[in-house]
Order: C-alpha cells, then structure tokens, then sequence
C-alpha cells in the first residue's frame, strides 16, 4: 500500500493531506501527484535524466520543488 518507486526520487510532501480534493490537484509540469496512501509530488530519476546536461537537470529539479512547494502551500 502506499505505492513505492524502484529508483531514486524526489517529493515534496503534504502532510497532514486529510481533506485535500486530490480529483482538483493542479497539474504539474515536472514531475506528478502520487495520491496513494500520501499525498505528495513525485519527480523520479528517470525524469530527471532525460535533460542533456547537469545544469538542465538541476533546473527541472529546482523548477519541480518550487511548483510543487507553491501547490502545497494551499492545502495548509
């Protein structure tokens, strides 16, 4: 339960996430919501290395945090 992933990633968790609409979550343009037993956003390695280069994945990696912290900012 709960869901895993079978490589590295990162999140940014909503915690408590009780009473948040997950069915009105925004979309996110880096990484996704996981839903399943916690409520967080989720940008695996995989996604991370489809950029060509390191400064372009530590970008998608910046731009993942602050999209996702900003979305969860509203559920507190």
């Amino acid at each position: 339960t709960g869901g895993g992933y079978p490589e590295p990633y990162f999140y940014v968790n909503v915690w408590p996430h009780q009473g948040v609409d997950t069915g009105s979550l925004p979309l996110l343009n880096q990484g996704h919501w996981h839903t399943e037993g916690w409520l967080g956003g989720v940008l695996t390695w995989n996604e991370v290395i489809t950029e060509p280069t390191p400064q372009a994945q530590e970008q998608k990696v910046q731009a993942f945090l602050e999209e996702t912290i900003d979305s969860c900012k509203r559920f507190l």
